[in-house]
């Protein structure tokens, strides 16, 4: 094995150290997590920078406006399965010298799959303890340098000629006495040895170049891509959707872990967005039938749909899967019933961002802080106030599926996709599997207000299509803006 080989495989090598299960991803493109809760008498808004390679390191940022907090520690845990009892000593959270009420820490985590985040909070009210559920993944293979590469070159051609070098001296001078010089019988044996160092030398470098090759393929094939999903229309008007099979923890399957639970009610929230455009979003709710999920559509435009399933498994972990579906213009049902919705709008056009939003009977939705600027990979709140006629709040909100509204997020691009809620982009299927009986409560569960916020960033620049869906007086409303993310 030449060097070249060497140093392609060292910078995967770590990747595949701890890499006893595939890896997850909650959301496509967006893989930061936002999440605002409750740590007892404490409120948080927890910012959990991923690692893109697994074993790495999660930047965490802990914000609250709370004066009597006094400190955070937060502890890396598996959410479910083999080390799920296990617990490492926390790590004590920094309070940010440069913004008030700002705390960071970072914790390794060290294996792919689902894990929660717990932090323990004290001050002047007592103690409060919070578990945010994230998703370990590796997105890449960490590139190496070429200095880097250059230098490990350089030390390998040292070390294979220093041993080759080494047993040739041992042959030739070993058993001579001091000031002796060789003898030509010695010098002919001392090349044989050195002939025979070389071939035992290289074939050790063969051999490891083997180990080393497979080591990057592992790590290669560990580099998670999004699942792609088959959607067809069933006669006469619905859709039926087979995942890609999960990517789960091995152990997942003999626990009996693999199946999907229940998040919002629903053990899929598939969303269907018209390409090109973004002028139509369908968000509907198929249901377990076999091996596949089947649901009947509203009546809605033909034309090709990208489509988005968003589901967690039993073990913990959420996974978003796409793909597509043309449907021609006679597909003909009726209306969205129950948590199902439809929604129209003008085509996406790269522009300005936008502020305002129409609803049903002469009601607005305000995007309270359109004007502005948003920075990418900065923690927002997103806030909507919806609006009636007259300009006033209005007061007939009711929960949908449980939160004061759900907020979806699409690039114009496709490359990001990411479906939240006021407490953050955590599935509330992971949150209460990650608190058990610390589930926080959050805004909107019994009498939502007219001002709903989102915590999210953006994680890169460009234009977005925001969907904010609320539901008043029994019926679905989604209100369209666009964006514009620096």
């Amino acid at each position: 094995m030449g060097g070249p080989s060497i140093s392609r495989a060292l910078p995967v090598l770590l990747a595949v150290l701890a890499a006893g299960s595939q890896p997850l991803r909650a959301h496509v493109g967006s893989p930061d997590v936002y999440f605002e809760g409750a740590a007892g008498p404490y409120r948080l808004l927890v910012v959990v920078r991923m690692p893109r390679v697994i074993p790495g390191i999660a930047d965490i940022e802990l914000r609250s406006p709370s004066e009597e907090l006094r400190s955070l520690r937060v502890t890396p845990v598996l959410l479910r399965g083999p080390g799920s009892e296990l617990s490492p000593a926390p790590d004590t959270a920094q309070r940010a010298v440069d913004e008030r009420g700002l705390f960071r820490a970072q914790l390794w985590l060290m294996q792919r799959g689902a894990w929660k985040l717990t932090i323990a909070a004290d001050g002047a009210l007592g103690p409060g303890e919070l578990a945010v559920p994230v998703g370990a993944v590796s997105t890449m293979p960490r590139p190496m340098t070429g200095a880097l590469e250059a230098l490990l070159l350089v030390l390998a051609a040292l070390l294979v000629g220093g041993a080759i070098g080494i047993a040739g001296a041992a042959a030739r001078e070993g058993s001579l006495a001091p000031g002796c010089e060789p003898t030509p019988a010695l010098v002919r044996r001392s090349r044989r040895v050195m002939l025979a160092a070389a071939a035992v030398v290289l074939g050790a470098v063969g051999v490891g170049s083997l180990w080393w090759r497979e080591a990057a393929d592992q790590a290669a094939r560990g580099v998670y891509r999004v699942p792609q999903l088959q959607a067809a229309l069933l006669p006469p008007r619905s859709i039926s959707v087979a995942l890609a099979p999960p990517r789960v923890e091995p152990w997942a399957e003999r626990d009996g872990l693999t199946g999907l639970v229940p998040d919002h009610g629903h053990v899929m929230h598939l969303f269907l967005v018209r390409d090109p455009g973004m002028d139509v979003l369908v968000h509907v709710h198929p249901t377990e039938d076999g091996a596949r999920l089947v649901q009947e559509l509203p009546s809605m435009p033909g034309g090709r749909y990208r489509v988005f399933a968003d589901v967690v498994y039993g073990t913990g972990f959420p996974e978003t899967q796409v793909g597509e579906l043309a449907l021609p213009e006679d597909v003909v049902s009726g209306l969205p019933l129950g948590d199902d919705s439809l929604a129209t709008s003008l085509p996406l056009v790269a522009g300005p961002q936008t502020g305002d939003a129409p609803l049903a009977a002469g009601a607005r939705m305000v995007w309270v802080d359109s004007s502005d600027r948003l920075r990418a990979n900065e923690p927002l709140g997103l806030t909507f106030r919806v609006v009636g006629r007259d300009g006033r709040l209005v007061e007939d909100l009711e929960p949908y599926m449980g939160m004061a509204g759900h907020l979806v997020v699409v690039r114009a691009d496709w490359t990001v996709f990411a479906h939240l809620h006021p407490a953050g982009t955590a599935p509330m299927a992971a949150v209460e599997l990650a608190n058990g009986d610390r589930m926080p409560a959050h805004a909107g569960h019994a009498h939502p207000r007219a001002e709903i916020t989102f915590p999210y960033g953006f994680p890169q620049p460009g234009h977005y299509r925001l969907f904010v869906q609320i539901r008043r007086a029994g019926r679905v409303e989604t209100a369209v803006f666009d964006a514009q993310a620096t």
